[in-house]
């Protein structure tokens, strides 16, 4: 699509939609956007990240929290839309679970919780900003036979022999808007609006290299603005300039 000039730049975002415990659709699908973002989507700037891995979206993690405690972990994490859950090595998920009240590590099941669990949000550090998880999307709603009242956790322990990488899955994307940027070899981040209206609002970002400083609304009005060439909010030429998926 870059070489047919179809879009400007080699990104590709991504937004989820979320469902809230007990069923309650906010929105439906989700929205990828090959060279360009939809600033309906989220709010404020993007925080990036630099990967850390030229053959993975890795990036560093800073710190991670829950109920506003430091949970003294860090690593590299993978962002990877194709996981469902948070992965983390066996040590860190016992240490997640130490601070959710009831949680138990069930034989040939893993991590579960009580399925209305009060344990407090959990954040994640990311090149200095931190991004919330809330402590309801740590549930994964389907019952666990044997053990009542109870729910899988979205905090997985990760399979593989070195147990040394984090996985951030869809428990955590769902909960920002993020962008990959080929060129610059960064991952960014956005605080979502929680608007859950159709693909109204996309915006080139010309000049990724130099990461934009406008903000995100949660309305149909306002537009980003790169540090390049400036942005350009839907019309005729951006339609063709960019393409936008539902899913």
């Amino acid at each position: 699509m870059l070489a047919r000039k179809i879009i400007l730049q080699p990104i590709v975002s991504i937004w989820m939609g979320r469902q809230r415990v007990g069923g309650a659709t906010e929105g439906s699908g989700g929205a990828v956007i090959f060279g360009g973002v939809d600033t309906t989507k989220y709010v404020g700037n993007f925080t990036w990240s630099p990967i850390t891995d030229k053959n993975a979206w890795k990036i560093r993690l800073d710190a991670v929290s829950i109920a506003g405690k430091d949970l003294g972990l860090s690593g590299e994490a993978l962002i990877d839309s194709g996981t469902s859950l948070i992965v983390v090595p066996s040590k860190a998920a016992s240490i997640f679970h130490e601070h959710i009240p009831g949680a138990i590590e069930a034989p040939q099941v893993g991590w579960i919780l009580p399925c209305n669990t009060s344990a407090g949000d959990l954040n994640f550090t990311i090149s200095g900003q931190q991004f919330r998880v809330p402590a309801e999307e740590l549930v994964v709603l389907f019952r666990i036979p044997g053990y009542a009242e109870y729910c899988k956790s979205a905090i997985d322990v990760a399979g593989s022999a070195t147990e040394t990488d984090w996985v951030l899955g869809a428990s955590f994307l769902k909960n920002v808007y993020s962008v990959f940027d080929y060129r610059s070899l960064a991952v960014g981040f956005a605080q979502p609006s929680n608007v859950y209206n159709t693909l109204t609002n996309i915006t080139l970002l010309p000049n990724l290299s130099n990461p934009p400083q406008g903000q995100g609304n949660g309305g149909g009005g306002n537009r980003t603005q790169g540090t390049g060439n400036g942005s350009t909010g839907v019309n005729g030429s951006v339609q063709r300039m960019v393409s936008g998926v539902d899913i």
